[in-house]
């Protein structure tokens, strides 16, 4: 099986980008079986982060781009590694293979875990596109509270581990004052850091399951690909075979 993973942002430092690739895929790799092979790759053209619904806007047609050629090349799923699943709705009508994203993979397992779902996030901006995640997918009556952690996509790129502290803090006020029951970490590149923090909680005397976006959404693709399944085409209409999809090219540089 070959998975292909989709960070869609534009880096503009190689070195870093390739630490923010080591780090993202060695995080998932114990959580997959081992027949799997994973790929990753970024985008060329876009901005450097998605902290709102304009940069969702913008990276969506890179993203499409990459997932076409992923099925092109013979991969069998595709995980955008975005909490706010940046093309991942569009790219579902250009191919066949599943695609997910970060978010509903998170939420549905959250919500067998848990009535109660706390999600702990960057920055305030984002947080009224993750309220509308809750209403789309109809479980904003599980939603105990979203939480800042105060920390920017660049400063998870630059270390993921320096919101380790800020993180249990607000995980912490989730289930003492608003009853979570099972934490989601609401950014993906709060990359392997939600052991650390369930165990900070446990040791705490609170005992809730703290998800790691990747590792959750990687397995769950990893699922739906054994079970031989897709996206619906009663959902998802297919687009003519001649639509082509190119990315953007000096716009947003």
């Amino acid at each position: 099986m070959r998975l292909k993973v989709v960070v869609p942002i534009r880096f503009e430092d190689r070195t870093i980008q390739q630490k923010v690739f080591d780090s993202l895929i060695g995080s998932v790799k114990s959580v997959v079986s081992p027949d799997v092979e994973l790929a990753i790759e970024s985008l060329e053209v876009g901005t450097l982060s998605i902290e709102g619904r304009a940069d969702l806007a913008l990276n969506q047609p890179g993203v499409m781009a990459v997932v076409v050629r992923s099925q092109a090349e013979g991969f069998d799923g595709v995980f955008v590694s975005d909490m706010d699943m940046c093309g991942v709705e569009p790219s579902r009508e250009l191919v066949d293979i599943p695609v997910i994203g970060g978010f509903a993979a998170n939420a549905f397992t959250a919500s067998m875990l848990g009535r109660r779902i706390g999600l702990i996030t960057i920055l305030d901006r984002v947080v009224p596109m993750q309220e509308d995640h809750f209403r789309t997918y109809g479980i904003e009556k599980n939603l105990a509270c979203i939480l800042v952690a105060e920390a920017s996509v660049g400063d998870l790129i630059e270390d993921p581990t320096v919101a380790v502290d800020r993180v249990f803090d607000q995980c912490c006020e989730a289930v003492d004052r608003y009853g979570a029951q099972v934490i989601i970490l609401g950014c993906t590149g709060f990359i392997g850091i939600a052991g650390a923090v369930g165990r900070r909680l446990a040791a705490s005397g609170r005992f809730v399951p703290v998800l790691d976006p990747n590792a959750v959404a990687i397995s769950y693709l990893e699922l739906l690909v054994r079970n031989g399944l897709s996206q619906s085409r009663a959902a998802y209409h297919p687009r003519s075979s001649d639509f082509a999809v190119d990315a953007p090219t000096e716009a947003l540089r």
